[in-house]
């Protein structure tokens, strides 16, 4: 070109293209390319550069529709709404970057905890990944992407004088349910989806068939289950005979033994200081400092740490809380194994 510059005239979609290069060596490397993608079939042309990401992300949740439980989709849903679309739905596709990505994720660092981010992460990517995949993009911004570690947060074990004091505070049926969770090992979720059919006296064993899960404020019951670990029979306590017989006086079989107050609906998962769970611990921590701020899933970490005093096998423990395996067990209550370290410090001085 008369300015110096270096010109190079392409065809894309059957229409001429031009691009302007300062040097030659730059106009040589974008032909080399430009040819060397178009062999391999990776060239991405100008107009699929430019379709919004937002479109991308519709397509991704259309895709995952089948393969998310309802309470993911819910989340995933928020996330969109809330987190993602706002800063990326209108952004052509072809102009994120991967520092324009870390950046976003440092913002989200700023605010959110380290598994909700990472949680953020991957569905961008994921949408991302989609429009690698229709050659729309070359690679993906989100790889490389530097994310926050997620820590595994502190456990609560309620001793058993605790347990009691919970129980004692607890309303109505909330004693029974706290009991039952609490030296069951059971999910929340699955002692809201309990029914009375599901409960076997004779043998002292609980069917753990469903769940119902808390999605915003509505509650779902999903007969198919995570794994096949989580879909078991358990085993109770023959000191809960009385109370789970009193709750099931004058119930059908296919009726919940536990439901909101004057309906037949299971459960909400007790969220937060307002909930019954919630003001019952509130009430005791307000005489009681050292009382530990439970939450429900706490009733199950308690009901481990009582099998594990009592002697009870791992492998038992195992398949009494539905883990998929012993080392699931293991890696989630490590630190309730201490006890088995003092045991190989005896062995061990037995033979020195």
């Amino acid at each position: 070109m008369p300015n110096g510059k270096w010109r190079v005239d392409f065809r894309e979609e059957g229409k001429g293209r031009t691009r302007v290069f300062k040097t030659q060596a730059q106009a040589n490397a974008f032909i080399a390319e430009l040819q060397h993608s178009k062999n391999q079939g990776t060239w991405i042309n100008s107009r699929s550069r430019r379709i919004p990401v937002g479109e991308f992300l519709e397509r991704y949740m259309q895709d995952r529709r089948h393969n998310l439980a309802v309470s993911s989709r819910y989340s995933y849903e928020q996330y969109l709404k809330n987190r993602i679309k706002p800063r990326w739905e209108h952004v052509p596709v072809g102009e994120v970057t991967r520092r324009d990505v870390q950046d976003w994720v440092n913002d989200l660092a700023d605010e959110l905890a380290p598994k909700t981010v990472r949680t953020i992460h991957g569905i961008f990517s994921g949408a991302l990944k989609l429009a690698v995949l229709e050659n729309c993009l070359s690679s993906n911004p989100c790889n490389g992407v530097q994310l926050p570690k997620v820590r595994r947060g502190e456990k609560v074990y309620m001793s058993l004088e605790q347990l009691e004091m919970l129980i004692d505070e607890a309303n109505g049926d909330k004693k029974q349910l706290i009991r039952l969770q609490a030296t069951t090992g059971m999910r929340f979720g699955e002692v809201a989806g309990l029914q009375v059919g599901d409960i076997d006296f004779a043998r002292h064993r609980i069917s753990i068939k469903r769940q119902a899960v808390t999605v915003g404020n509505a509650v779902h019951v999903k007969e198919a289950l995570k794994t096949e670990g989580s879909r078991r029979v358990i085993a109770f306590s023959s000191k809960l005979d009385e109370e789970l017989k009193e709750l099931c006086k004058g119930k059908k079989k296919t009726d919940f033994l536990f439901t909101k107050k004057g309906t037949q609906e299971p459960l909400k998962r007790p969220e937060g200081p307002k909930s019954w769970l919630g003001c019952a611990v509130a009430r005791i921590r307000a005489v009681d400092d050292d009382f530990p701020h439970v939450t429900s899933h706490d009733l199950r970490h308690t009901a481990v740490s009582l099998m594990v005093s009592v002697g009870a096998p791992i492998s038992v423990i195992s398949r009494q809380v539905g883990h998929k395996n012993i080392s699931m067990t293991l890696d989630h209550y490590t630190e309730l194994f201490d006890s088995d370290l003092d045991a190989l410090t005896t062995a061990m001085d037995s033979i020195l």
